[in-house]
C-alpha cells in the first residue's frame, strides 16, 4: 500500500524516484497483461490457492494504478476482467461476493451469516474462491479436482468460502475505481 501510495503522489516526488517507480509498476500491470491474454478465464492467475480472490482483486488494483498513471485502457480493461471474474464469469459460475449475481454464495465460511436465522449470508462479501490445496478437515467433499472448479459453498470450507478482510480491501478499492471510471 505504501507503493500504491506514493503512486498517487508521482508529482510531490523526487522526478528520477517518481520515473523509476512508474517504470517499475508498469512492467509488472504488463506482466499481469500479458498473463491475462494467455490464460482462458482472462485473468493472470494460474495458482489457485488459499484466497486466490484476493489475488485476483490485488493484481486488479495493480491494473487500476496503472490505469491512473497512464490512462491507457488497456488497464482498465483488465480491472474489468478481473471484477468480470469475481463476478461470476470463472469456472465455478459462482459470483464470490455474497447477496450479488446469479448464482452468489449462501453459506460462506462467516459465523454471524450461519447464525442469524436468516436464509441469506449477509451480503457484500468477498469469499476466498478456488483452493487446489483443499485444505479443510471434515464436513467438505470437493466435487472438482481442477484447481479452477476447487470451490465449495459450504460454511465448513473455511479453505475456499472463507469471508476474510485480505480480499474485502481490494475489493472495495476495485470497485470504488470501476465506479469512479465508468
Amino acid at each position: 500500500m505504501g507503493f500504491h501510495s506514493l503512486l498517487s503522489h508521482l508529482d510531490e516526488l523526487d522526478p528520477d524516484y517518481a520515473a523509476s517507480l512508474k517504470e517499475k509498476h508498469l512492467k509488472l500491470a504488463d506482466e499481469i497483461m500479458q498473463k491475462i491474454n494467455s490464460i482462458p478465464y482472462e485473468i493472470a492467475l494460474d495458482l489457485f490457492e488459499w484466497g486466490s480472490n484476493s489475488d485476483v482483486l490485488n493484481q486488479a488494483m495493480i491494473l487500476a494504478y496503472a490505469h491512473m498513471i497512464t490512462g491507457e485502457q488497456k488497464y482498465l480493461d483488465g480491472v474489468i476482467k478481473n471484477t468480470d471474474y469475481v463476478f461470476g464469469k470463472n469456472a465455478t459460475g459462482y459470483s464470490f461476493l455474497t447477496g450479488f449475481g446469479s448464482k452468489p454464495p449462501m453459506f460462506p465460511h462467516h459465523r454471524p451469516s450461519g447464525a442469524d436465522g436468516i436464509g441469506e449470508p449477509v451480503p457484500g462479501f468477498i469469499v476466498g474462491g478456488p483452493n487446489k490445496y483443499k485444505q479443510d478437515r471434515f464436513g467438505v467433499e470437493y466435487q472438482f479436482d481442477d484447481p479452477a472448479r476447487s470451490y465449495e459453498d459450504v460454511q465448513a470450507s473455511f479453505a475456499s468460502n472463507e469471508v476474510c478482510l485480505n480480499w474485502n480491501a481490494p475489493a472495495v478499492f476495485v470497485l470504488g475505481y470501476l465506479e469512479k471510471t465508468h
